[in-house]
């Protein structure tokens, strides 16, 4: 099968425009579509910036509550922090008053040491008191002795001169009764021995009267020893009342010490628990700073987000005022289209040659009717004729006759499209049919060969029509067709756009 070659005419330069118009129709239905799609994406993008709008005063109230809570923690250590340097300052001061209170302690200590070695000193004095009494004691029995011996020495001079006076009586009466020489005798006799005891006496005398000088020297030694005694006594006694209220200040003190011990033991373990308390609020604190740091750095994040989402919306809102202003344009020209188009003809038609068996050859070429209507929108073809008239069919939908093959009327010239297909099913005569535009031949196909089988062959065209213009298949002399229910045989045509 070959096509018949043609010349080119003006129909070829409507056919590029009409094709460039359709390419034309096709994009801008692709940017109406895609207007439609930046919509959605513009109504996306709003909503997500009314959700960021939203949840920004969320996170504005929840970072003004960190930071409020981050201030508040912030006065709770600075009071603290207060309180540890007044309790420091008290610790320092109890510190301080416990150093005195040692020094004191070690004055009370030495004090206690001086009036422990006056003790000493006391017990000392009061041993040696002891043993002067003992020994004064054995004086005064030994004095005694001697007073006692002085006496038995007195009572015995006495008893001698009580003797010596009874010898002298004696004597006298033995003088008086002997004899002269015996009482001489024994008279000298008595004298001697009175004369021993009369010495006796008188050492006596003067042994006791040694013995009374040294019982008086030791009665006033013993006297002085007794006043120095009863003075150290006394002393030791103040001492011993002083040594009683130093003891007792001291346990005073001791129990002050241990409670203000037990205070800065208490003092020191709340500092070093208000210490770790502190610690821990700090780094509750620095946490906390750090948390108001990142939501801030979040924040700020956002802040930069949503102004890049806010200039992505304007300039998106701006996209779409121009699209919406290029949308309005093109409703704008598609309304004047359809405005346009409102009042012009709608024409589409397909035809089958309705028949059932062969259909030719014939001696001459004949003008092939398609009489089975499948659609003839606008009733543009006439399948009394088998043709198709652009000028038989006007705006008023009024018929009128121009020639024999013409029914209808279209009001204005344009582009029409034009599809036939046709079907043998056998070799002994060509297949085949031709196009006409009026009486001009657009195209033709055909076969030759002699093939006996059902085959089909299709084309078609764009034509530009002017009013009056016919279109019509004619089969040619010596072609054969078959048809049957199946509908092999069509011819289709629409017009496209007028012009």
């Amino acid at each position: 099968m070959q096509a018949k070659p043609r010349k080119a005419t003006v129909e070829d330069v409507l056919k590029k425009e009409n094709a460039a118009q359709t390419l034309e129709l096709g994009v801008l239905a692709d940017k109406s579509n895609q207007i439609g799609e930046q919509q959605n994406v513009l109504v996306v993008l709003k909503e997500e910036v009314e959700q960021l709008q939203r949840e920004s005063p969320a996170q504005s109230q929840e970072l003004t509550a960190v930071s409020e809570k981050s201030s508040t923690m912030e006065t709770l250590v600075k009071e603290q922090e207060s309180v540890v340097i007044e309790l420091k300052a008290t610790v320092e001061e109890l510190r301080k008053e416990n150093a005195a209170q040692a020094q004191e302690l070690v004055s009370l200590g030495d004090k206690t040491s001086q009036v422990e070695g006056q003790v000493i000193v006391v017990e000392d004095l009061k041993a040696e008191v002891e043993t002067l009494k003992r020994e004064n004691t054995a004086q005064s029995q030994e004095l005694t002795a001697v007073s006692e011996k002085s006496s038995t020495t007195e009572t015995l001079v006495k008893e001698q001169e009580s003797v010596v006076i009874e010898l002298k009586a004696t004597v006298e009466e033995l003088r008086k009764e002997n004899a002269v020489n015996t009482l001489t005798d024994k008279f000298d006799s008595t004298g001697s021995q009175m004369e021993q005891q009369h010495a006796m006496v008188v050492d006596l005398k003067a042994e006791l009267a040694q013995l009374r000088k040294d019982n008086e020297g030791q009665f006033a030694e013993l006297k002085a020893l007794d006043e120095r005694s009863g003075s150290t006594e006394h002393l030791a006694k103040e001492q011993q009342t002083t040594l009683g209220m130093l003891r007792a200040e001291l346990e005073v003190a001791k129990s002050e010490n241990a409670a203000q011990s037990s205070s800065l033991e208490a003092l020191a373990d709340r500092a070093g628990s208000t210490e770790s308390l502190v610690k821990e609020q700090k780094a509750e604190v620095v946490q906390l700073k750090a948390t108001v740091a990142e939501l801030g750095r979040d924040n700020q994040a956002q802040a930069e987000e949503l102004t890049a989402l806010d200039d992505r919306s304007k300039s998106t809102e701006s996209q779409v005022m121009q699209q919406q202003s290029a949308v309005a344009e093109m409703k704008t020209a598609v309304e004047a289209l359809k405005a346009e188009y409102a009042g012009r003809p709608k024409v589409a038609f397909t035809a089958a040659l309705g028949i059932s068996g062969r259909l030719g050859p014939f001696r001459t070429e004949t003008t092939l009717v398609h009489k089975k209507v499948i659609a003839n929108t606008g009733n543009g073809y006439n399948p009394e004729t088998g043709t198709i008239c652009a000028i038989c069919y006007s705006s008023q939908t009024e018929a009128r006759s121009l020639n024999t093959t013409c029914i209808f009327t279209a009001p204005v010239k344009g582009t029409y499209f034009f599809r036939f297909t046709v079907a043998s099913d056998q070799g002994k005569y060509s297949r085949g049919s031709v196009l006409y535009k009026n009486s001009e031949q657009v195209l033709s196909i055909f076969q030759h060969d002699k093939i006996s089988s059902l085959q089909h062959f299709s084309s078609g065209a764009n034509l530009e029509l002017e009013e009056g213009d016919t279109v019509s298949l004619r089969l040619q002399t010596n072609y054969q067709l078959f048809d049957d229910e199946h509908n092999h045989n069509t011819f289709s045509g629409f017009l496209l756009f007028p012009m």
